[in-house]
C-alpha cells in the first residue's frame, strides 16, 4: 500500500523512479541511499539534413550528440543552475557556450544548424555515477529502485526495459547479467539501513 496526498494505491510491486528525488523516497522507506543531484543542460537545433547516424560521446569534453527527426540534441553533463527542492532551475550561458564549442569542434557541420533552445533539468546521481537499480531490502521483491547514473537522459529507456524484465522475471537477460550486477542497489545497502527498514 502506497499512501499519497490524493489517496492510497494498492500494488504488489512499487518502483522508485523519482530521479533527483529518489533518495528522499528511499529514505521514507527506511533505506537511505547516497544520492546527489546534478542540474544538467541540453540544447536542440532546428531540423536539418541527417549528419549523425549514431550517438556521439566525447569523454574529455563532456559531450554527447545525437540527431532525431533532423534535430541535433547536444548535451554531456554541462551544468545549469538550480535547486530541486525549490523547483528553481536555469540554464548557465557560459556552460552552454562551452558545450556548443566542443560540439562544433568535434562535428564542424553542426555550425550549419540554427540553435532553437536550451533547457536544464535535474538528475539524481550515485557516487560512482552508475545507475542504481534492483530490489530494496527487506521488502521481499515488493519495492524496487531505478535511478541515478550519468547519461540518465539517454540511457533511461534501455535501463527501464531491463528493470521491467527484472521485476517480471526476477532477473535480467542472461548475456548481460554480469554487467547489470554493477548497477545493483545492494552495493549501497548498508547493514544498518537494512535493520532500520526491517523495523518499520
Amino acid at each position: 500500500m502506497v499512501e499519497t496526498p490524493v489517496g492510497s494505491i494498492l500494488a504488489n510491486k512499487v518502483v522508485n523512479c523519482a530521479g533527483a528525488w529518489a533518495g528522499l523516497v528511499s529514505a521514507m522507506m527506511g533505506v537511505p541511499l547516497p544520492f546527489t543531484v546534478a542540474v544538467n543542460m541540453g540544447t536542440i537545433t532546428d531540423p536539418g539534413p541527417e549528419i549523425i547516424p549514431h550517438i556521439v560521446t566525447h569523454c574529455h569534453g563532456n559531450l554527447t550528440v545525437k540527431q532525431a527527426d533532423g534535430r541535433i540534441i547536444i548535451g554531456g553533463a554541462w551544468r545549469g543552475d538550480g535547486d530541486p527542492f525549490s523547483g528553481y532551475q536555469q540554464v548557465n550561458l557560459s556552460n552552454i557556450r562551452g558545450n556548443l564549442s566542443w560540439a562544433f569542434t568535434m562535428i564542424p557541420a553542426i555550425r550549419n544548424f540554427r540553435v532553437l533552445r536550451s533547457w536544464s533539468g535535474f538528475q539524481g546521481q550515485c557516487p560512482d555515477r552508475l545507475f542504481m537499480m534492483g530490489e530494496l531490502p527487506p521488502y521481499d521483491g515488493r519495492f524496487y529502485i531505478m535511478a541515478g547514473g550519468s547519461g540518465g537522459f539517454g540511457l533511461a529507456p534501455v535501463i527501464g526495459e531491463q528493470m521491467a524484465e527484472w521485476i517480471h522475471t526476477g532477473s535480467v537477460t542472461e548475456n548481460i547479467t554480469e554487467n547489470f550486477k554493477l548497477f545493483d542497489v545492494q552495493r549501497y545497502c548498508a547493514e544498518e539501513s537494512t535493520r532500520t527498514a526491517a523495523m518499520i
